[in-house]
This record gives C-alpha cells, structure tokens and sequence, in this order.
C-alpha cells in the first residue's frame, strides 16, 4: 500500500456513526455499505448512507452478505430489489463470502454453484460484474481451485501487506484493517480498505 491508494472503510449497521462529511476531510474516497443478508434481512442503515455519502462526493458500493442455508436466486432477488439500480458514482457490487453458520453443509460444488448463481443473477440485473469480499485461507479451505478470478478481488487480509491473492492476479480492493479509527465513524472500530488503482 501506497499514499496514492485511494482509502475506504466498510459499513454496516453495527457501525452506529456515519458522518461522511467528516470522513471525506480526513481522506476517505470510498465506502462500501452492506444493503443485504440472507433472503429475508436489509441493513435499516442502508438506503440513508448511500444518498448521503454520494451526496458529499463519496465513491459508494454496496455488498450483500452471502447466507449459504438460503436460496441464491432468493438473496440475488433481494439484493436487487434493496439496490434497485445503479446510482451515478458507484462502485460495483459485492458479494461477501466469509465464515458463517451454513458452508461445511453443503458440498463444494454446491458451494460454486450458489455463488455462481448469486454473481451471475446480480450482473444481469444491473450490468456489472460484482466484486468477491473473502480471505484467501478461508476461500481456498471453502471453494479449493474454483476460478472465479473473472470477478475483482475485495481481499480481506489484516497485515502490512495484502499477500496471497490464489487465482486472482490482483486485488481490486483490500480490507488491510479491521480495528481501525476514522474521522466521522464514530468512536467503535471500522473496517479499513485501499483502492488497487490511483484512481477510483
């Protein structure tokens, strides 16, 4: 990571502060902001934070926190509806695919194909191809060689250095942090991230 890293921070509803205003003073160029989770939950913080942190000149993506024991056409269905579409300064979608009650069930198979659906049904609704949010070890334990390096890499990594990317020849984003201190987020920890590219 570089100076010239564009710099961002994740939000979710467990984050209680939001004062975008501030984070852009103190640096921050980009927020993801999680919208969804399962087929059934939409994060009650979601649809305020976007418009306000677009509205202070914030790059925004939202993500969609993936629930293995739920249908993915269910959760892509109501990924899309909570997004609805695409807003002028946004960034791709993202799907986050992390250690949660569910994966070992299912066999890894099963696992591609869900996520497979999930990707595809979501690109298809909005034009985009959206982003894969997981941790190398964790993905490679959970999905071994599957190739989705077609879709950009949010790497979740907490160390001076993103490290081991798998297939993926780069890391589009990279969450380096997860206790981290941002102006205008309030006084609990916030996830930290950094652009791959100088220019968002």
């Amino acid at each position: 990571m570089n100076s010239s890293n564009p710099r961002g921070v994740d939000l979710s509803h467990f984050n209680v502060s939001a004062e975008f205003h501030e984070m852009v003073d103190a640096g921050i160029s980009f927020v993801y902001l999680k919208a969804t989770q399962g087929e059934n939950f939409v994060d009650p913080t979601y649809a305020d934070r976007r418009v306000r942190a677009l509205s202070v000149g914030l790059r925004v993506g939202s993500y969609h926190f993936y629930d293995p024991q739920s249908p993915a056409s269910e959760q892509a269905d109501q990924f899309l509806h909570t997004i609805g579409k695409l807003l002028p300064g946004e960034l791709p979608p993202a799907l986050d695919l992390e250690a949660t009650p569910g994966w070992d069930s299912i066999s890894q198979s099963e696992r591609v194909h869900q996520v497979d659906s999930w990707l595809n049904e979501v690109e298809g609704g909005l034009g985009v191809r959206p982003m894969i949010y997981t941790s190398m070890g964790w993905w490679k334990g959970e999905f071994g060689n599957a190739d989705f390096s077609g879709h950009p890499l949010w790497l979740a990594h907490y160390d001076s250095a993103p490290g081991d990317t798998g297939l993926w020849k780069y890391w589009t984003a990279w969450q380096y942090g997860q206790f981290g201190s941002v102006s205008g987020a309030g006084t609990g920890d916030v996830d930290t991230d950094v652009w791959y590219s100088a220019s968002l």
